[in-house]
């Protein structure tokens, strides 16, 4: 793939989804004071102890602007460290006498102030002013390159525009960035100020066209870069600083668009009691405007939450108008399932008057989270982008479909190995589909910090075993709670991973598409259904809800105040339901809290073993043949080789002996649920090793002390909770066991 292909982009997504446990201003303290720690300035020790007074959980739940606070130090190494990036692309170009990009291959998205689903405390006043603060950021970038008049820092951009005879031009272009700067930040209204980022960039190129005769050949090709560099960055930076994604879940979507039709009586007041077929039918004609479905200009509800939707529809408008429609770039719509639920945003869009003149000024984004709608993705996305008035929208803009995949929620309900295969297999096949229809698709990848939730420990793990050829237009990721700080909690770190994730993915897209996954398809068909039915005897155990609840700090964790959200989507459920409403965040902290780590494994072993035993002698299929295809598949193909490690990984942390304490807190002893994970944790670490050909003893594995205590202050806890009535469990002590664990294991959730 061409560097300079026009679709190419890579980009962290910042989320404030609850994974960090330890205090922020700890942890930011010690990514600060590592240099110094590692020089000897600082003893270990001593530091070791300054962080240790301040333990402990948060006081109170962060506030949404909390989380926009916290995350900004690291948000601004990521826009510096793009930059850096730029640069050494650009540099590198040159070197090897290669064509020069000319848009910006990576941009900063994030999720604060934009994730509504199942979020009450999001509000459109506290939008506005996070995308405030993020246009801070942008600000304050271009302030530091141009400098000011009195900047003579030799080789600086500024002294190279005295040199070249244009302080002048320079001075007019920085008092009209300062001009739009107090408009969008202060509210001053200005003629001076810039229309829109792209009239900034247009200037930025004005200066670079201007004749730079004066200065000696090599000062001429400096500036130039340093002009060059600038648009790169006001391409990717515009006056939003980092992108920020709308995401609500489509049931709200569908409420807030029934409120809108049925106040035109379009819909007989009875929008939600419609079929499928009915409200695509209707949303059709009320985007293509036909005779008695003509959008409403104007709406309200009686309804506060429906209202509170309807003012964020306007509170988009406005955002794009100031700061640029790449402030707002996507919508995203959690648990789609139906093509209505992307037709309604598409309806909102266009009451919002975000889709006009045959433009969408948003992404319209699937996020496509669970098993049985990733099976249905393909028919969903077909269906999108052969809705005429949807097609002709995508394609008179940049021709690109965003489709999220998520790995959590999937994960949760059907097991790593199923998630894992749907992801990747619907990954493959809707760029099939795209590209049948003249449209490019970007996957985004909605992944978690733990190897059940599809992390890898690096960039480099989590993209080189991706097809190729779904990274020709780059790649999109989530980054959760722990691992924005871990990624990008201080300069070094976020230069490392940026870069790191720009090259991986550019090397991966160079291999094209993945030409074994037909080869090895009907194989991962079968362990993907067995390892499926096997997770779900664990996940519809009826006993699973209580044995989560009373023997796992599962309930602790929405106490922990590590994040604005709740930790459930619907509170009062128990049972299936329960589980069923809770995130896949506490879902997942619960099981590796407590030492099994359940998800990152359950199912595969089973799955793999299954597949030996149903080989038959008499088609030649023997177990032997098949236990040799499996090791091929684990050298050859880098999914499976990924799956199989990242599980692997898992059970190298695990500890059944640890386990086995927390069931034991159960009342009456009743080990059918720790017998299910104990018999596979067996079962995947003997079919790991025949795979991998390694062979390891099961209690080789070391659990350190420090993670020892706090597992056995934790069960303890929890067993005075359910044995002793009247104590009190301390949720400070609680917090700080689930801190001591989660750091001992790397992640929380």
């Amino acid at each position: 793939m061409a560097l300079a292909s026009p679709h190419f982009l890579v980009s962290p997504v910042f989320t404030a989804h609850p994974t960090q446990l330890n205090r922020p201003e700890s942890t930011q303290e010690l990514l600060n004071e590592l240099p110094k720690v590692h020089s000897g300035e600082l003893p270990a020790g001593e530091f070791a102890r300054q962080l240790w007074s301040k333990a402990g959980r948060r006081e109170s739940k962060p506030t949404v602007l909390d989380e926009a606070n916290l995350i900004k130090s690291s948000l601004d190494n990521a826009l510096v460290s793009m930059r850096k990036a730029h640069k050494e692309v650009r540099l590198s170009l040159i070197e090897d006498d290669r064509p020069q990009i000319d848009k910006a291959l990576i941009n900063v998205g994030n999720w604060i102030g934009g994730d509504r689903d199942g979020n009450p405390n999001i509000t459109p006043a506290v939008l506005n002013e996070i995308v405030q603060s993020l246009s801070k950021s942008a600000f304050e970038a271009y302030a530091e390159k141009l400098g000011s008049q009195k900047d003579r820092k030799p080789g600086s951009l500024p002294n190279l525009m005295v040199r070249a005879g244009h302080a002048e031009p320079l001075n007019s272009l920085r008092d009209k960035l300062q001009a739009t700067k107090d408009y969008l930040i202060n509210g001053q209204a200005s003629d001076l100020r810039y229309a829109s980022p792209g009239e900034f960039k247009n200037h930025v190129t004005e200066l670079s066209q201007l004749d730079l005769s004066a200065l000696p050949s090599e000062q001429r090709t400096q500036l130039g870069n340093k002009l060059e560099q600038l648009k790169l960055s006001v391409d990717a930076m515009g006056f939003h600083g980092a992108s920020t994604d709308i995401r609500q879940n489509s049931e709200m979507n569908q409420k807030t668009v029934g409120a809108l039709l049925d106040s035109t009586g379009q819909t007989h007041g009875s929008y939600l009691r419609m079929s499928e077929e009915q409200r695509v039918d209707v949303l059709t004609k009320v985007l293509n405007d036909e005779p008695g479905y003509q959008m409403v200009t104007e709406a309200s509800s009686s309804d506060a939450t429906i209202q509170k939707e309807i003012d964020f529809l306007s509170c988009y408008k406005e955002i794009q108008d100031k700061f640029g429609h790449k402030a707002l770039q996507n919508i995203i719509t959690a648990n789609t399932e139906t093509l209505s639920d992307m037709l309604e945003v598409c309806v909102m869009l266009k009451y919002a008057g975000l889709a006009q003149d045959d433009t969408l000024q948003m992404k319209v984004v699937p996020l496509i989270e669970t098993v049985p709608d990733l099976k249905n993705a393909n028919g969903l996305v077909r269906a999108l982008l052969d809705t005429p008035w949807y097609a002709d929208r995508l394609k008179s803009g940049d021709g690109v479909q965003q489709v999220m995949l998520g790995y959590s929620d999937s994960m949760r309900s059907n097991g790593i190995t199923s998630a894992a295969w749907e992801v990747y297999k619907n990954t493959s096949s809707l760029q099939n589909i795209a590209e049948e229809r003249g449209i490019k698709m970007y996957a985004f990848h909605g992944r978690g910090g733990t190897e059940a939730r599809g992390a890898g420990q690096t960039y480099q793990d989590e993209i080189q075993y991706l097809d190729g050829a779904s990274l020709e237009t780059g790649f999109r990721q989530t980054e959760q709670g722990e691992e924005v700080a871990h990624k990008f909690g201080n300069r070094m770190l976020s230069n490392h991973n940026l870069s790191n994730m720009l090259s991986a993915t550019l090397q991966q897209s160079s291999t094209g598409k993945d030409k074994l996954i037909e080869k090895y398809a009907d194989t991962m068909e079968a362990l993907s259904t067995a390892a499926d039915n096997h997770y779900c005897t664990l996940y519809d155990e009826p006993k699973l809800a209580d044995f989560l609840k009373t023997t796992t700090p599962l309930e602790y964790v929405g106490l922990s105040n590590a994040g604005s959200r709740p930790s459930s989507r619907k509170a009062g459920l128990e049972g299936k339901e329960y589980l069923a409403k809770l995130r896949a965040i506490p879902y997942t902290a619960a099981w590796y809290q407590s030492g099994s780590l359940a998800p990152a494994y359950f199912g595969l072993g089973t799955a793999l073993r299954s597949y030996l035993d149903t080989a038959t002698d008499v088609t030649g299929d023997t177990p032997s043949k098949r236990a040799t295809q499996l090791q091929n598949m684990y050298k050859e193909w880098p999914f499976f080789k990924n799956l199989v490690d990242r599980s692997d990984n898992a059970l190298q942390k695990a500890d059944m002996t640890t386990a086995e304490h927390y069931a034991n807190i159960l009342p009456g002893n009743d080990k059918v649920i720790f017998n299910m994970l104990k018999d596979e944790y067996n079962n995947t670490r003997e079919m790991i090793q025949l795979i991998k050909g390694v062979k390891t003893n099961p209690e080789s594995t070391t659990v350190m002390p420090q993670r020892q205590l706090a597992h056995g202050v934790q069960a303890a806890l929890l067993k005075a909770k359910l044995q002793q009535p009247g104590i009190e469990v301390s949720d400070e002590l609680m917090a700080l066991s689930m801190q001591a664990v989660g750091n001992a294991l790397g992640r929380f959730g």
